[in-house]
């Protein structure tokens, strides 16, 4: 690979991942994941931000549950004939 190929590829996958960061981020605060509360007295301002482990981790257990049920099938297969 040349130098620009290298930087290009990257380029690329820097961008990735911040595309995938930007996303969870999101996801997170609609699903209530984070939440950023501002303050302010005296000409000083104060930003929290808080992440609420409780509600993700009910989320992901939520989504284990989901997740073996979208593979199964409704109806069981019908044996080989031989």
């Amino acid at each position: 690979m040349t130098d620009s190929a290298q930087e290009v590829l990257m380029r690329q996958i820097l961008s990735f991942l911040t595309i995938i960061i930007i996303g969870i981020v999101a996801l997170g605060f609609y699903r209530g994941w984070f939440g950023v509360t501002t303050e302010g007295a005296d000409g000083q301002h104060r930003i929290t931000l808080t992440v609420d482990g409780d509600k993700i981790k009910a989320d992901e257990k939520r989504a284990q549950e989901k997740l073996p049920a979208i593979g199964q099938s409704t109806t069981k297969p019908e044996p080989v004939k031989n």
